[in-house]
């Protein structure tokens, strides 16, 4: 796992590629705990280069959506199609926007 995050005003850029697997979870939850303490907005979470994704790191985008609402904040993900065909056949875009890239 791979993991770029650019901040542009009040928009954060997340770029993940790579595999985001078991032995990643920790370092992945990091990430984006160490987002939510930064000033902004707006997030973006490209996963369009990810070519594996674990359950668990699906959870951990669950649970930082929650907080980052909680924040009064707001997030957008994109993903290639077999991913967007994923987290749309598990109904997470009921829970947040998503974007086929």
């Amino acid at each position: 796992m791979e993991v770029i995050i650019d901040q542009q005003g009040e928009k954060i850029i997340l770029k993940a590629s790579g595999s985001l697997d078991e032995s990643k979870i920790v370092e992945w939850r990091k990430i984006l705990d160490d987002i939510l303490l930064r000033q902004s907005a707006w997030v973006v979470i490209d996963l369009s280069a990810v070519n594996f994704i674990s359950s668990r790191a699906i959870g951990a985008l669950l649970l930082f959506y929650k907080n980052l609402k909680e924040q009064g904040k707001d997030m957008v993900i994109q993903a290639r199609e077999w991913l967007y065909d994923l987290l749309v056949k598990i109904k997470l875009y009921e829970l947040f926007p998503l974007e086929k890239k």
